[in-house]
């Protein structure tokens, strides 16, 4: 859960103030941090439980890394955008055949060309530079229950294929 700092004044000043009588500290100070303490905490804590997307390229493969993955793993696709028209869309996890399933971590070795590649094991994406510079990436997840249609993770050329 994402805490604001209005949302922490707004408590703060809600819960904080008591009669004054009452203070015989005279240190105000201490209660406001421990609130934002405890609120830092919170929001750490949730901020660890959330996941976590890498993707790299070696040069002998495209290597995917989900840390705090769901349950229900991911799609990976690649679209060959900087290319336009001309490029490979064959892996994208949209409108292409080849579909990368992962949990947790995918290593999608180098194909030199379209009847190489092999689903959840080999990819086009990386044959050269020139083609990993103009290629975009996305997991596809089912965190929000709607059968992987949601983009969890967008990275590469350019994310607005994925919108």
């Amino acid at each position: 859960m994402r805490i604001s700092t209005l949302s922490i004044f707004l408590a703060l000043g809600a819960f904080g103030c008591g009669d004054k009588d009452d203070d015989t500290s005279g240190d105000h100070a201490d209660h406001d941090h421990d609130a934002d303490a405890d609120a830092d905490a919170d929001a750490d804590a949730d901020a660890d439980a959330d996941a976590s997307f890498a993707v790299t390229n070696t040069g002998s493969s495209i290597d995917a890394t989900v840390t705090n993955f769901h349950e229900d793993g991911y799609y990976f696709g690649l679209a060959e955008t900087g290319a336009g028209d001309a490029g490979w869309y064959g892996e994208d996890a949209l409108t292409g055949d080849i579909l990368h399933e992962l949990y947790g971590e995918l290593s999608l070795g180098c194909a030199d060309s379209v009847d190489a590649i092999v689903a959840s094991s080999t990819t086009l994406h990386c044959i050269n530079e020139d083609v990993w510079n103009a290629t975009t990436y996305a997991f596809f997840g089912n965190e929000n229950g709607d059968d992987f249609n949601s983009v969890s993770y967008c990275g590469g050329d350019d994310c607005s294929y994925y919108e």
